[in-house]
């Protein structure tokens, strides 16, 4: 059986493990961009069980970028975006 992959490329809201008075968990939230290969984890899905949402994977990992003007970027283009490479 021959492989399938495809790229994806998407937005997740990540909310990090902080809580503080000051600020809301909107003001806290990361805005990152992942661009990869789209995999689906067959062994897990057939043998060995994970509890997660789902089996899609990304691997590999080829660029990660985050946003500098929070929520206002779009997949559209890369204005806004920076990529973890540059820090």
């Amino acid at each position: 059986m021959k492989c399938k992959s495809s790229q994806l490329k998407g937005q997740h809201l990540r909310k990090p493990n902080r809580e503080s008075a000051a600020t809301t968990p909107q003001q806290l939230a990361l805005w990152v961009r992942v661009t990869g290969q789209l995999m689906f984890d067959s062994e897990h899905f057939l043998r060995k069980h994970l509890v997660r949402v789902n089996n899609w994977e990304i691997h590999p990992v080829m660029k990660m970028e985050y946003s500098t003007t929070g929520s206002n970027c779009t997949m559209k283009g890369d204005t806004g975006w920076k990529s973890i490479d540059d820090l």
